[in-house]
């Protein structure tokens, strides 16, 4: 038999053709071979699609099983082949296990090697360095010539690059001779040399009743030189040979061919080594239209067959070719993935598609998609993700990580905390937390204090023994097994007990339930991945068991090798056979059949993605190695970018249906250029004739999405239908439909879910209800009022008699942030740290303690000049030092703040609150005895701890129960004239803004005098003021002496920072008239608070300055930066009141 009659190459611009056209004939030659057994079939694929054709195979053609005819990757061929031939399947290692031994040749001979010692370590580098030698393995540049091209090379960053390869390559192969094991890249060189060999001529007979089939190679990229050579070599023995090239072989069109470059290149490859092959181009299946598509990313314009003449010019008569074809501008991801999200759920609604007949591609990084998981699971739907997460992202590698971490000295709390919330160490997730918060309540956050027992005595009695059994029954035995591990030197040794380790039943318990409650919840792709990558782990470590041997290494070393291989590691991808919609990369999904795909992403960069970045070796480096020797390496970026073309062309065809071409951005520039084109399309005849359309995102005429999630719709109707019936001081009751409405509220068959759920909502017939009715607008205008319903007031509100002016003026900034600082008493966990309400709480004490003392001493006075002369003992002594560490240690010992103890607080922290205190006093020296006013109140509590006949409450409410007014007044200063002063210390920058008082928003002045005046309604105001410790220098850089400066230098920088912000008048009346409006608003919070009602709605006058600004509940109230404008409420004065 001659070599034409063996080996035939089949031509088609449609992979997916290619694929079942080899598919098709294997399964015809695979009928009936179960009687011939002497005859075999191979399907050549590359490994990433291995398990694809697999499924395709055996779900969609009438075959028995993959007994007689297997799909088989290059390097499985080799390894089948050496099997059948009996002897020669030896021992080889895996990529894995190569990236581990270069790590360790790097991290061992740093010394030999110009660059690459700064790898040793880092992860994924291992990976790229493999990938580099393997592409050398493939395209034959041996050790040698590595070593003639580094000698030749001039000094430059290229010679050190070369001279650090053939180092590495060297120091690789000799590894490899001495363990004895043959490297994966090398399998198609011996199978070369086997075929050659006549010796195995009788062993090799079988090859003459096998046929073998060769495809998806020549899609997106050329044959490398092993393959080639294999090739050559089959194309000889076996008794039928096809390949298929993805390229348009037609000759006459140049456009085509320079649309499918890497196929034509490998076709020419081909043509090279098998000059007598047939040639069989199949039937194409592209239609006139989709190949103008497909030619208009290379060329700009939309022509029919190459003519001159336009599409858009063509004959009516043409038949559809889409059911639609949709162009998506939206604002950004999230918009976007909404509205995908949306449509999809429409088309399986209405257009009754299976989730299998959807595709997904992902333009952008496929790594990521946090964003669109979440999107999907709002909206009910399942995905089934192609491509893999890297094991460095899974809990498995955290584990890890964390694991290594803890056998230093130095750990932290941090580091332990990564450990044990990996998701796979043994304790409870609430005892974790408890733990946590033990150890920052009292300081054990280093390596000594978490370990040794001696230091868990600071902690409460009722605590300690919890703490010190979490220790010992958690801790101990990873601490203990680390210390046993530093003490091994030999590194098998070391993979061994790591193996042990992670052996244990508990681990392993601990590991399969992860997998199964993130199958169960959905996450079917980050179970796999986890499951995946603990096969990968073990691996490894059974791997390195031999390749470490008997060599000594570090921990740090050890820990360094294990971590940097895993973390360039991506475990494979196993599709499952379930009904979901499938998510991929442009890559993978050219090759999915479906009838609906959306194209994602699709920026002018992204579509198709340009910016290739090169490898290890620059293009002008490989052209100057090609130009000094006879090899040819690939051009990486070029491949690249002609890859990503073909790509784009056949993801923009691939689907039967339904294309949705969508770019997360609204700026035209960012459009891709077939995108563009389409769109200047939309008033022409091309418009009908694939019945092209487009959606700009946002648009108030247009439905939106968003609508199509039952929870969004069912809240939003209800906003809507009450907003429109009442006024804004009435608030929602519940924001759900009733149980008997719930049943009936289900996703229609004809008509649109918007229309049924408006209709069901608004109690009219579907067809009377307008697309108008709901649109975009809507769901950014409603503010959403919500209230607590009475039984559940009743379960959150305990009885509380009194409110403070700061929760009073939280609720009128925002209900939703007092609902959740006061009613839920949301609180931060205790810190063994410098926390500024203690901080706050000192200085109030020390103020307290020191104005104090001066009171005591005037009180001695019996007249005017003694007075002075006590005051001026008083200014002495507060110039002195050592009087604000006496007051520090009182106030240490009054509030029991034990954190300031400790003495890198005290260095941090401790002079600053001295500092700020000194000011406040010296600052208040200059406005006490000038004009008669001095101390005479400190911490004025009401209502007071001991009731008193004399005290008088504020009432805020008279409803059963009453409400008063609590909280405490830091200073009131008196003269003998009857006047008083009323001080509230901040320990910010509180500014005095008379339309937030009259507004409502600043109550706790006016709250103050109000109470204060009831109280001794013999006395008249004279001023109420912010008392603010702000000492900071304008100029910190060059500040000295920052805690005693210059007397003049203080007094003036002070009085530069006005630490005081104060309302004064010679009026009384209009200090009790803040005191009165305040009290109103006061009455009028605490009546809406009774009521339930937590409205995630701020408030403010100035549209800069909104709440939201500084709270910690933003995720919770679903605040968004976009949104918010619209959701706020501006609250605005009169011009009356602004006069007043």
């Amino acid at each position: 038999m001659t070599l034409k009659n063996r080996a035939e190459l089949i031509a088609s611009t449609d992979p997916i053709q290619l694929m079942d056209y080899c598919l098709s004939d294997l399964a015809s030659h695979a009928k009936g071979m179960i009687s011939r057994l002497n005859e075999r079939a191979f399907l050549i694929v590359p490994e990433a699609l291995k398990a694809d054709l697999e499924r395709r195979y055996l779900e969609n053609y009438d075959v028995d099983g993959l007994m007689l005819a297997e799909v088989l990757s290059f390097n499985r061929l080799a390894h089948r082949i050496f099997s059948i031939v009996g002897g020669l399947a030896a021992e080889t290692i895996s990529r894995l296990g190569k990236s581990l031994i270069i790590q360790r040749l790097i991290h061992d001979n740093s010394a030999k090697f110009k660059r690459f010692q700064r790898f040793a370590g880092v992860p994924g580098y291992s990976s790229e360095l493999e990938t580099v030698l393997s592409d050398f393995k493939r395209f034959d540049l041996d050790n040698s010539t590595l070593v003639h091209l580094s000698e030749l090379a001039p000094p430059s960053l290229t010679k050190d690059k070369l001279t650090d390869f053939a180092a590495l390559q060297n120091l690789y192969q000799t590894k490899m001779q001495e363990l004895e094991l043959i490297d994966q890249d090398d399998n198609l060189d011996r199978l070369a040399a086997l075929l050659q060999d006549i010796k195995w001529k009788s062993e090799l007979d079988f090859l003459k009743n096998t046929r073998i089939w060769i495809t998806g190679f020549a899609d997106i990229r050329t044959f490398n030189q092993q393959e080639l050579r294999v090739i050559k070599l089959l194309a000889e023995r076996v008794k039928e040979l096809k390949i298929t090239i993805c390229t348009d072989l037609s000759f006459a069109d140049s456009i085509r061919q320079e649309l499918f470059e890497p196929g034509y290149q490998s076709f020419l490859q081909l043509r090279k080594i098998l000059p007598e092959a047939q040639l069989l181009t199949l039937e194409e299946k592209n239609t006139p239209i989709r190949k103008a598509l497909q030619e208009s990313i290379l060329t700009g314009m939309l022509q029919l067959d190459g003519e001159n003449n336009p599409l858009s010019s063509g004959a009516e008569s043409l038949n559809t070719e889409y059911d639609q074809f949709t162009l998506i501008a939206a604002e950004d991801k999230r918009q976007e993935w909404a509205f995908i999200a949306g449509e999809i759920k429409r088309l399986l609604t209405e257009n009754n598609y299976r989730k299998k007949d959807i595709g997904i591609v992902i333009c952008d990084d496929i790594k990521d998609l946090s964003l669109e998981k979440s999107v999907f699971r709002e909206f009910g739907l399942e995905t089934f993700l192609s491509e893999r997460i890297p094991l460095r992202q899974t809990a498995l590698f955290r584990y890890l990580s964390g694991f290594f971490e803890l056998s230093t000295n130095d750990f932290n709390l941090n580091d332990l905390l990564a450990f044990l919330r990996s998701g796979l160490a043994e304790p409870p997730e609430e005892e974790i937390d408890q733990f946590e918060n033990i150890c920052l309540e009292y300081g054990l956050n280093t390596a000594p204090k978490i370990q040794k027992v001696k230091y868990y005595d600071v902690i409460k009695t009722d605590q300690k023994e919890w703490a010190l059994s979490f220790k010992q029954e958690y801790l101990d035995p990873v601490f203990a097994v680390l210390k046993g591990m530093r003490s091994i030197r030999r590194g098998a040794k070391k993979s061994e007990c790591l193996l042990t380790w992670l052996a244990r039943d508990v681990f392993l318990d601990k590991l399969q339930g992860m997998v199964d409650q993130l199958r169960d919840s959905g996450e079917e792709d980050i179970s796999l991945s986890l499951a995946r990558s603990w096969e990968l782990i073990v691996q490894l470590l059974e791997e390195s068991v031999r390749l470490l041997g008997e060599s000594q290494i570090s921990q740090k070393a050890f820990k360094e090798i294990i971590l940097g291989t895993l973390s360039g590691q991506t475990p494979t991808s196993i599709p499952v056979g379930l009904d979901r919609i499938r998510v991929g990369s442009p890559r993978e999904m050219m090759y999915y059949e479906c009838k609906v795909l959306f194209i994602t992403g699709a920026t002018r960069d992204k579509f198709p993605q340009t910016n290739i970045k090169e490898g290890f070796l620059h293009q002008i480096e490989i052209d100057w190695i090609e130009l000094n020797s006879d090899k040819k390496l690939p051009d990486y970026k070029k491949n690249g970018i002609l890859s990503n073309q073909v790509t784009s062309i056949l993801n923009l065809t691939v689907a039967q249906d339904r294309i949705y071409l969508s770019v997360p951005d609204l700026d035209e520039v960012q459009w891709p250029a077939i995108f563009v084109l389409l769109q200047n399309e939309l008033t022409n005849k091309l418009a009908k004739q694939i019945n092209l359309n487009s959606i700009i995102l946002g648009d108030p005429s247009e439905p939106d999405q968003r609508w199509l999630t039952a929870a969004r719709a069912k809240r939003y109707l209800a906003a809507r239908q009450r907003a429109k019936e009442s006024d804004l001081q009435n608030t929602l009751q519940k924001t759900e439909f009733s149980a008997e409405q719930k049943s009936d509220l289900r996703l229609p068959t004809v008509e649109a879910f918007w229309q049924k759920a408006l209709a069901k909502a608004i109690n009219r017939d579907t067809m009377q209800v307008s697309q108008t009715e709901l649109i975009t607008d809507p769901l950014d205008t409603i503010k959403p009022y919500l209230t607590l319903d009475r039984e559940l007031l009743k379960q959150v509100f305990a009885r509380n008699n009194y409110f403070s002016a700061s929760g009073l003026e939280r609720f009128q900034a925002c209900p939703y942030q007092y609902f959740a600082d006061y009613t839920l008493s949301l609180r931060e966990r205790p810190l063994w740290d410098a926390d500024p309400r203690d901080r706050g709480t000192l200085i109030h004490s020390m103020m307290e303690i020191a104005l104090r003392n001066l009171e005591e001493k005037l009180r001695k006075g019996t007249d005017s000049i003694t007075e002075n002369e006590e005051f001026a003992k008083w200014l002495e002594q507060i110039k002195l030092e050592s009087y604000y560490d006496e007051l520090y240690r009182k106030s240490l010992k009054a509030t029991g703040i034990t954190s300031y103890q400790d003495g890198a607080i005290v260095a941090a922290q401790g002079r600053r609150i001295k500092r700020h205190v000194r000011a406040a006093l010296w600052y208040n020296a200059t406005i006490i005895a000038p004009d008669g006013f001095f101390p005479q109140f400190f911490e004025w509590t009401f209502p007071p701890y001991k009731q008193s006949s004399d005290y008088q409450e504020l009432e805020l409410s008279a409803a059963d129960p009453r409400v008063y007014l609590r909280g405490v007044i830091d200073r009131i200063d008196q003269n003998n004239a009857g006047q008083y002063r009323l001080y509230d210390y901040k320990t910010g920058s509180k500014k005095i803004d008379p339309q937030r008082i009259r507004s409502g928003l600043d109550l706790q002045l006016g709250l103050y005098q109000k109470i204060w005046q009831i109280n001794h309604p013999e006395q008249t105001p004279d001023r109420i003021a912010y008392l603010n410790f702000n000492n900071r220098p304008k100029d910190v850089y060059n500040a000295k002496q920052l805690f005693f400066p210059p007397r003049q230098d203080l007094i003036e920088r002070l009085n530069s920072n006005n630490p005081i912000q104060e309302i004064k008048t010679s009026n009384s009346d209009e200090l009790k008239e803040i005191g009165e409006q305040a009290l109103q608003h006061a009455k009028s919070a605490v009546k809406k608070i009774c009521q339930g009602q937590i409205s995630p709605i701020p408030k403010t006058v100035i549209k800069d300055n909104l709440p939201c600004d500084y709270c910690v509940y933003k995720e919770m109230c679903r605040y968004d930066q976009r949104l918010i404008e619209k959701r706020a409420e501006y609250l605005q004065i009169s011009e009356t009141e602004e006069e007043q």
